[in-house]
């Protein structure tokens, strides 16, 4: 019986290692990073950057994905075709949290253009967005500093964990040997 204890030990050890790190590589926080856009330029420049972004816009009541977005720089309008928010791009849209991790490896490329407009429009339909209604820009950037700490906190958590299943393995094999 002693035998079998420590045979188990560096296996357990083993096992709650690789299953504490594989842990810390699964999740990623994002958080949204606002823009600084304090003139239309500014605005439309941001936009006009991160074109290669999944871009949503964001009113007080609805959401709507946006594409084929072009800058009329005479009538200083967003233009763009709306259509429903894609499923994989609901997360950010419903969190409440300052930081977020991806539910889809999509969210990573997403731009949420805020905007004071009350319009309600409907699937396919063609909207023009003065500049001047944008309230703000965030994109969704990659945040090490939650990261690191999440991380570093599982680990620690699976040292802990590797500790507990040692003393308690040492506990039994030596009252298991004092009881003979």
């Amino acid at each position: 019986m002693n035998l079998l204890f420590k045979n188990y030990i560096p296996l357990l050890v083993l096992l709650s290692s690789i299953f504490g790190l594989s842990a810390c590589g699964i999740q990623r926080y994002y958080q949204p990073v606002n823009l600084s856009t304090p003139e239309i330029h500014d605005k439309s420049k941001a936009i006009l950057d991160n074109l290669d972004r999944y871009a949503i816009l964001r009113q007080h009541q609805q959401n709507y994905e946006i594409t084929n977005i072009q800058i009329d720089s005479t009538l200083l309008s967003l233009n763009g075709t709306i259509s429903a928010v894609a499923p994989g791009h609901d997360h950010y849209i419903q969190a409440h949290r300052k930081n977020y991790y991806p539910s889809t490896p999509e969210i990573e490329n997403e731009m949420h253009i805020y905007t004071s407009d009350t319009t309600a429009y409907r699937a396919g339909q063609h909207v023009e967005i003065p500049l001047s209604q944008i309230e703000r820009i965030e994109i969704l950037q990659y945040d090490s500093s939650r990261t690191k700490k999440v991380h570093a906190g599982t680990v620690a958590g699976g040292i802990l964990a590797g500790g507990i299943i040692i003393g308690v393995a040492v506990f039994v094999v030596v009252y298991s040997a004092s009881s003979f």
